[in-house]
């Protein structure tokens, strides 16, 4: 579940430093930079620090100041393991556990009551790396566009997502566990409580995501701390296969954690929190085993408070928030790209593309599957492998939420994204996990020193999806005039198609192999915690 890497070029500049707007929130006065079109407000807190004590608690309150705090400069990631290929992302610059900050874009001319749509943008990044300050989450498409545009950090890794009964028993009426989850919601508290005084309309929220991010988006809508937090959804590649740990579970990883650094005897919660930081989040690079138990502990988990089931169920009862929600995914969701040292790109697997394995889980359905895929694939088992992958753990997931959405009435609006940027196309046969980022946010050209120059169709199409998001933000549909009509997602399974040519409705029967994996999801789901 990692987001793709960014290496980007050709960096985005500091906005032309004026009289440095002020604005007035809850906890004080914040400065940031602007120019004619807009203003930037970096690295303020929305809670305050997760340290000491307060290292695995929920978010508390942020402290107040006094005086106009510097805004112009964006504050510290959350730890995470070091930048490497491995890792697959780019560089998040400092980091510390003093990281519960977010940012706000607004329009430079906008002011308190003109309650602008405001878009709320989750980062991914497999829940242990990333931040809401990597460059290519420009929001300047949006603030163009009228929108208050803000990124958040939360907590990740071990730091995020952590439980241990000595922990849990410290304050037993407190939501344990989910501490990111905790954290996404306490911002987007802040932004009801704050975003009026940007210019930003509280009650017209967009919360959106890729990813991680994706399926924090998914988690909120099923999360009943977060209900009415948000007024819309965007979910971009977060429907991942429906197994979820129950918190028990999670506390037998937190066990064995402790105990491997002499912590899980008496007072052992106060012995976990007084590790050194880079002992539960490494600040140097890691080996493979040690990177496979970061992740085996870096995801949401069922705690019965902030999530009381696994998520999919919540969709399947209809329980999940009734929002309009945009939805997609791409076409080859198995593999994600990214830099090489060297300024090359490359895509590898982060869901099993291995034809044996993918095989081997087909069962008795293989003969049938492979023949489907044949067909798209002139029977090239090395690129559809990574297809059926897809399909089989994420596509079918997209179409499952989708159908649920519009089933419980809420305007359900489908994508498959089937492109990928120019620099990319000579190291993929499709749009692997994270292609449709640098068209979501406009920073194609940033590209330009890694491959094949980007082409004006490509420009293009980035504007239009741009222009579909923010007419979802605005009005809960992405429809408007300039770009072709996308239906909403119901009986007739319409879906928008985003190709290199452009957007394209395609509807009609369901497909036959795509209905057999969202069945074998509803069977794990029957299984699952």
């Amino acid at each position: 579940m990692l987001r793709y890497a960014t290496l980007l070029l050709g960096l985005t500049l500091p906005l032309a430093a004026s009289a440095g707007p002020v604005v007035t929130i809850g906890d004080g006065q914040v400065q940031g930079v602007a120019d004619t079109s807009a203003a930037i407000f970096r690295n303020i807190p929305y809670a305050a620090p997760p340290v000491g004590g307060l290292r695995w608690r929920p978010p508390q309150p942020a402290v107040k100041w006094s005086g106009a705090r510097d805004a112009t400069q964006f504050g510290p990631a959350c730890p995470q393991p070091p930048n490497s290929p491995v890792m697959m992302v780019g560089p998040v610059g400092a980091s510390s556990e003093d990281c519960l900050t977010l940012n706000v874009w607004k329009p430079a001319a906008a002011r308190n009551g003109d309650n602008l749509p405001v878009m709320v943008w989750i980062h991914g990044g497999g829940f242990f790396t990333g931040s809401g300050s990597e460059q290519q989450f420009d929001g300047a498409p949006y603030v163009s566009r009228g929108v208050v545009f803000v990124t958040i950090n939360y907590r990740l890794g071990r730091l995020g997502f952590f439980a241990h009964p000595a922990l849990d028993a410290e304050n037993p009426s407190e939501p344990h566990g989910n501490y990111g989850l905790m954290d996404q919601i306490a911002a987007l508290k802040w932004v009801r409580s704050n975003i009026a005084s940007f210019g930003g309309d509280p009650a017209s929220v967009t919360v959106f995501g890729e990813s991680a991010g994706g399926i924090s988006i998914l988690d909120l809508m099923a999360s009943p701390s977060a209900q009415g937090l948000f007024q819309k959804a965007i979910i971009e590649s977060g429907t991942f296969a429906p197994q979820m740990r129950d918190i028990a579970a999670a506390e037998t990883l937190g066990r064995e954690f402790a105990k491997a650094h002499d912590a899980d005897g008496p007072g052992a919660a106060a012995a976990l929190r007084a590790l050194p930081v880079e002992t539960v989040a490494p600040a140097k690079p890691v080996a493979m085993d040690e990177l496979g138990r970061i992740q085996a502990m870096s995801a949401p988990m069922i705690d019965g408070k902030t999530l009381a089931e696994n998520v999919f169920t919540t969709f399947a009862k209809g329980r999940q928030a009734k929002v309009p929600l945009l939805i997609g995914s791409n076409g080859l969701e198995a593999l994600v790209w990214l830099f090489l040292p060297n300024g090359k790109m490359a895509t590898v697997p982060i869901l099993p593309v291995d034809p044996a394995l993918v095989l081997a889980r087909l069962g008795p359905d293989k003969d049938r599957v492979v023949s489907h895929y044949s067909e798209r694939f002139g029977g090239d088992m090395a690129k559809m492998a990574p297809a059926i992958a897809a399909d089989m753990l994420v596509g079918a997931g997209t179409n499952f939420v989708a159908d649920k959405t519009a089933a419980s009435g809420q305007a359900t609006y489908q994508y498959s994204f089937e492109t990928a940027p120019a620099p990319l196309r000579d190291v993929t046969f499709g749009a692997p996990h994270g292609a449709e980022i640098p068209y979501v946010f406009g920073v194609l050209d940033r590209l330009r020193n890694v491959g094949p120059q980007t082409t004006e169709a490509d420009r293009a199409l980035s504007a239009t999806m741009i222009d579909y998001w923010t007419a979802f933000a605005k009005t809960g549909n992405p429809n408007g005039p300039g770009r072709p009509s996308w239906p909403a997602h119901g009986a007739g399974g319409a879906v928008l198609a985003v190709t290199g040519k452009g957007p394209v409705v395609a509807s009609g029967p369901a497909d036959p192999i795509m209905t057999l994996f969202q069945q074998r999801l509803a069977d794990l789901l029957a299984k699952s915690p």
